[in-house]
């Protein structure tokens, strides 16, 4: 479990890098493909939000454009209706002079006082033949010769570029027109010249007596009932313009540009604009979850959520890899604590088999070797159990209340020949009248396995004290080396299994990893504590804590004075 961590030489450190690299290949592998896939399904995510959202926004424009589009036949309709009310009786004579312009005027007040049609108001007419001579305005409002002048003229150039028949015109705005609605109609005569009959209306006629109507009385969207139930303007922003995008109405709601679809009347109808878009009560009904949100914050999510899947997947990767290294490492390190002593046995039953020990004394020590490298795979063995249990908490424990410092001698006792292999001694200073409530075989492994890694981890020669004695209310057993040590910021490290110190390690200090991890285990099972610290003049103290037991006075009196106050054990073994 424990070694120094002495700088790799220049010869080693190599080969390590590269048995590293090639180790992580698979991983890396993984990695990207993990990568890769989480990267093309976020990708087709990405693109199917932003599929969704375009086709949500095609359909909330699709209902704009079909309201535009009513209301703008509508309103070309009304005018039409309005305008030829005016113009009719006049251009139905067919006369043979020059229009009067104050009949316009009074055609207009003679249509509203009918109130069948919506009423035009005219501020001013005039009639005009495109010459001085032929052009005559009448009215409470009639503009300035500059502005009428470009009346005039914008009028023949949209006259001009209107094709086929026609009979009522809008006239395309000019600048000097701000504030009115010029509306004309050509008169065909018999002889002469035609000529063109119009009056302008305030922009506030309209938006009174044409365009509020239809706001208030048509379905210019299919969703929920009709108008007044649902007015127009609660499911819709509506905007419309002239040629120069001066405003004639504007509901309150401003568009959406997202979401609006813009409508243009034909020149005849002075290329007015139209454009609509829905409001959230139309959107609510039309669409479930309302409007659309930019697949902006759907993007950050989707990659938040693969880098997050990604980190969890490289963890997960990187968790099998350190599994499978330390599975490899495991089954070797079994391997090869099986191997040596199973040659060792193997060597001197061989010996024994053949007759080569020719003295008692020689064959006593072929013998013990036997016996004692079995011990080494009991040991071996009960320790890989123990921890196949632990792994799957099945460790079941049957506490009673033992003297411990009969335990700590019976354990110390069996494990000398091991230690004596390598030239240690082990001192034992056990308090006889200790008594803690413990599963007898759980404390005799906690104690093999801390020797065994006092052994194997410290130098050959070493003398290794097991102190049993009362702590408070607990009941202390120490192992003191003489080892390296281990630093403070590793010493939670070694009770996890597998976890050694440095991974290049001499031949002597090999092990599975496991050891600690049990010691750690049982002691946890017997509601104690584990913990390391530093030996004065070198080395490191395992301190085990078990609760003690209850009455200890009733054992005082049974045990008495049979047992000594401290046994030393193998003292001098070299």
């Amino acid at each position: 479990m424990r070694s120094p961590s002495p700088s790799p030489s220049p010869s080693r450190a190599p080969s390590r890098a590269i048995r590293r690299w090639l180790d992580a290949r698979p991983l890396a592998a993984g990695t990207a493909l993990v990568v890769v896939a989480l990267g093309l399904l976020g990708a087709w995510a990405w693109q199917a939000s932003l599929r969704r959202y375009e086709v949500s926004l095609d359909l909330l424009r699709s209902h704009a454009d079909l309201a535009a589009q009513r209301l703008g036949g509508r309103m070309q309709n009304e005018l039409y209706v309005g305008g030829m009310a005016v113009f009719r009786p006049i251009t139905a004579e067919r006369p043979r002079v020059p229009t009067d312009p104050q009949r316009i005027l009074d055609e207009a007040r003679s249509a509203e006082a009918c109130g069948c049609v919506p009423p035009m108001k005219p501020v001013y007419a005039f009639r005009t033949d495109f010459t001085a001579e032929g052009t005559a305005f009448a009215g409470d409002a009639i503009p300035a010769a500059p502005a009428r002048d470009a009346i005039l003229s914008a009028m023949r150039r949209q006259a001009a570029e209107i094709k086929g028949g026609w009979d009522l015109a809008v006239l395309h705005a000019p600048d000097t027109a701000d504030g009115h609605v010029v509306m004309f109609a050509r008169v065909t005569h018999d002889a002469g010249p035609a000529e063109y009959l119009g009056f302008a209306t305030d922009t506030a006629t309209i938006r009174e007596y044409v365009v509020w109507p239809l706001i208030c009385q048509m379905r210019l969207v299919n969703v929920g009932t009709s108008p007044p139930a649902n007015p127009n303007d609660s499911l819709l922003a509506i905007r419309i313009a002239d040629a120069r995008g001066r405003a004639l109405y504007q509901t309150v709601t401003p568009i959406d540009a997202r979401l609006a679809s813009t409508a243009t009347s034909p020149i005849e109808w002075g290329s007015l604009t139209i454009t609509t878009s829905l409001r959230e009560a139309a959107i609510e009904r039309l669409l479930t979850g309302g409007a659309p949100r930019s697949p902006i914050p759907t993007l950050v999510a989707l990659v938040l959520v693969a880098a997050t899947l990604a980190g969890l997947a490289v963890a997960l990767l990187w968790r099998m890899h350190q599994l499978s290294r330390l599975r490899t490492d495991f089954t070797s390190s079994v391997s090869h604590e099986l191997r040596t002593p199973l040659t060792q046995i193997l060597l001197y039953a061989e010996t024994i088999e053949m007759g080569r020990q020719r003295s008692r004394a020689k064959r006593a020590e072929a013998i013990g070797v036997i016996t004692r490298e079995t011990r080494r795979l009991i040991h071996l063995v009960e320790n890989v159990l123990q921890f196949s249990r632990a792994e799957r908490h099945l460790t079941r424990l049957s506490p009673r209340v033992q003297e411990l410092g009969t335990l700590v001698r019976e354990a110390v006792s069996g494990f000398l020949p091991i230690a004596a292999a390598r030239g240690v001694s082990i001192s034992v200073l056990a308090d006889r009248r200790l008594y803690a409530p413990v599963d007898g075989d759980a404390v005799r492994r906690i104690l093999l396995n801390l020797l065994d890694n006092a052994v194997r981890y410290g130098p050959e020669g070493q003398t290794i004290v097991v102190a049993a004695e009362p702590a408070g209310s607990w009941a202390r057993v120490t192992i003191a080396d003489e080892g390296p040590g281990i630093a403070p910021d590793r010493r939670q490290d070694v009770w996890r299994p597998f976890v050694r110190l440095d991974d290049d390690v001499d031949a002597a200090a090999t092990g599975c990893g496991i050891g600690l991890s049990i010691v750690s285990e049982l002691v946890e099972l017997h509601g104690g504590r584990r913990s390391i610290r530093d030996r004065e003049g070198g080395g490191s103290i395992f301190v085990i804590d078990l609760p003690m037991a209850d009455g200890i006075e009733s054992f005082e009196d049974e045990i008495g004075d049979r047992a000594p106050a401290h046994s030393p054990l193998g003292a001098g073994v070299t």
